[in-house]
This record gives C-alpha cells, sequence and structure tokens, in this order.
C-alpha cells in the first residue's frame, strides 16, 4: 500500500461536530498503519510524518500482537487501548474498530478545566473570560454560573454581554468582601444571584448547591452546556497561607 492511500472505508463520515471517524482496518495491513493512515485522512496531513512519531507513543507491534487470537486460536472477545496521537483520542476494540475523535472535541465533551496564573491586565482577562463562556450562536444556550471572590457582579454581567449571553441564563455567586458589596448594590439586574460568607469549605458547599440546583432545573445540562467562572482563587489561597 501506498503511503499515501489506504484500502480502508470509515463506516461513518466524519462527523462535522465532533470530528469522530470509525473505521475497520482490513486483516492484510498492520493495525498501527491503519491508524497512521485514518489520522492523516482526519487531519488531512501526509502520512509519511506520523509513522516515527506513533512508535514514540506505542509500540506498534504490541499494538498489532495485543488484537491477535489467543494461543488456542480463540479470537479476543473484549478489551480496548486507549491513547492520545496527534491531537486525536484514539481507541482500538478488540474486534479492531479504531475510533479517532478529536482530543479539543473530547474535552468539549466530557468537560475541562482551565486555571489562568500570573498577573493578567483586567481588560485581557475579561475578554478571554468572554471567550471561554462559549459559542453564543448554538441552537441551545449554554448557562453561565460566576463566583465571584475580589471583584464586582458587574464583571460577570459585563462577560455576559460580551460573549451574548442573557443574564437571565447566568447565575453570580459573591463571595467574602464581594458579597457584602452585593447585597448594598441597587442596581437591579436579571441574572440570579446568591451571596456567602465564612470559610473556603462554606464556599465549596455554596458551589456544589448551586450547581446541584442548576442542573436540576435544566434536567441535566447537555456537554459543555454549564460554563463555572471562580474569579478568583487569590483570597481563598491568601487565606490558606495565613490559616497554615
Amino acid at each position: 500500500m501506498a503511503p499515501n492511500s489506504t484500502n480502508t472505508e470509515p463506516h461513518t463520515d466524519p462527523d462535522p461536530i465532533s470530528r469522530t471517524l470509525q473505521f475497520t482496518p482490513t486483516a492484510s495491513q498492520s493495525l498501527s498503519t491503519e491508524i497512521v493512515m485514518g489520522v492523516a485522512r482526519a487531519s488531512g496531513i501526509d502520512p509519511t510524518q506520523f509513522h516515527e512519531a506513533l512508535n514514540e507513543v506505542i509500540n506498534p507491534s504490541a499494538l498489532d500482537a495485543l488484537f491477535q487470537p489467543k494461543a488456542d486460536g480463540t479470537a479476543r472477545s473484549g478489551g480496548t487501548v486507549c491513547f492520545t496521537f496527534h491531537g486525536y483520542h484514539i481507541s482500538v476494540e478488540a474486534d479492531r474498530t479504531v475510533t479517532l475523535q478529536s482530543e479539543l472535541d473530547r474535552l468539549r465533551q466530557t468537560g475541562a478545566n482551565l486555571l489562568v496564573c500570573g498577573m493578567v491586565p483586567d481588560d485581557v482577562r475579561d475578554v478571554m473570560s468572554a471567550r471561554l463562556l462559549g459559542d453564543a450562536t448554538r441552537e441551545r444556550e449554554r448557562t453561565a454560573f460566576f463566583t465571584l471572590s475580589d471583584c464586582p457582579t458587574e464583571t460577570a454581567l459585563d462577560r455576559l454581554t460580551k460573549a451574548q449571553i442573557p443574564q437571565q441564563r447566568a447565575h453570580v455567586l459573591s463571595t467574602g468582601e464581594t458579597a457584602r458589596a452585593a447585597t448594598q448594590a441597587t442596581t437591579p439586574i436579571e441574572a440570579a444571584q446568591s451571596t456567602v460568607t465564612g470559610s473556603l469549605e462554606d464556599v465549596q458547599a455554596a458551589v456544589l448547591q448551586t450547581l446541584s440546583d442548576l442542573e436540576h432545573q435544566n434536567d441535566p445540562f447537555g456537554p459543555a452546556d454549564l460554563r463555572f467562572c471562580f474569579d478568583s482563587l487569590a483570597p481563598s489561597s491568601t487565606q490558606s497561607i495565613r490559616t497554615d
């Protein structure tokens, strides 16, 4: 087989949203070769660039041997091998079915946490936070949940505006000094609000309860439908250092 061709055909066309490709390699080709060809087909990159790179991730010979029949000739009925390669999450089933999914899309489905460290200008942080709140053009609206410990409620409202998310789809939990300021605010807002004071454990309990309430109200959330923004951990970190 030429390095830029393949005899395998996907069972389904790549999903334009999840970019998932599934296929069953032919018995005449090594499993590792077919995986390289599958990644090349999904990414549009010359497969010759991938062969050596795969060796650094997983032993191709071991991968091929893993799915060979047992010593008595019995076919293996179960088992899955999963690994990440060139931006794709790859799973190989015992029947040699290979599934490739974009690692970024997998994170979007399963959820991910992003911790921003260091001194970041407020305007840069606001723009970045608005982008992380998600795409407002989706058919199903996202819900935004803010926990604010060292910035005013207006910070959350500004980010909602930038992300084009209605205030009705947001909940703002204010803690510490921010909570006291929130109770004295006179400007009406449409986002749901709550406050909590006390220890870090009290804040954690309030966050978990709010998440549970939001999940119940949305029966339940679909993948990536809820975006949680904690701004910021600095007061909690300072309190923890003083306590220790």
